[in-house]
C-alpha cells in the first residue's frame, strides 16, 4: 500500500504543507500496511483546517472540541499540528485505526 516512489508533492501547495508516515520497514522499501497523509495550513492564522488521509482512504478533519468540534482551528492548534509534523517522536500510532492515530494537545480529529 505504500505509494512513496510512485507520487510527488510540491510543498507548500495549496496554502497547506504536506507529510507522510507509513509503517513501512524503511524509507526506501514498499511494504507499508498504513499510512497517514498529513494535509496542515502553512498560515498559523486563526480559522485554517487541518486533514489526513488514512490507507481505508478516509479523511478526517481537525475540531476544536473545547468549541462544539468546529472544524476551524485557532493559531494555537494549527502550530501544535505544525509542530507534530516537525517532530520524529511523534509518529502516528499504528496499532489504532482511527481518529486517535494522530494525537495533538487541543485537537480532535473527526471523518469527514
Amino acid at each position: 500500500m505504500d505509494f512513496t516512489p510512485h507520487f510527488t508533492h510540491v510543498t507548500p501547495k495549496g496554502g497547506y504543507k504536506f507529510r507522510y508516515f507509513s509503517n513501512s520497514s524503511a524509507p526506501d522499501k514498499n511494504d507499508a500496511t498504513k499510512f497517514v497523509y498529513l494535509a496542515v495550513p502553512v498560515s498559523t492564522s486563526t480559522g485554517q483546517k487541518a486533514y489526513y488521509i488514512d490507507e481505508s482512504q478516509v479523511i478526517y478533519v481537525a475540531t476544536d472540541p473545547a468549541r462544539g468540534n468546529q472544524e476551524v482551528l485557532t493559531a494555537a492548534q494549527v502550530t501544535e499540528i505544525n509542530a507534530f509534523m516537525d517532530i520524529v517522536a511523534s509518529l502516528p500510532n499504528w496499532d489504532v485505526d482511527d481518529q486517535t492515530r494522530i494525537v495533538v494537545p487541543g485537537v480532535t480529529w473527526m471523518r469527514k
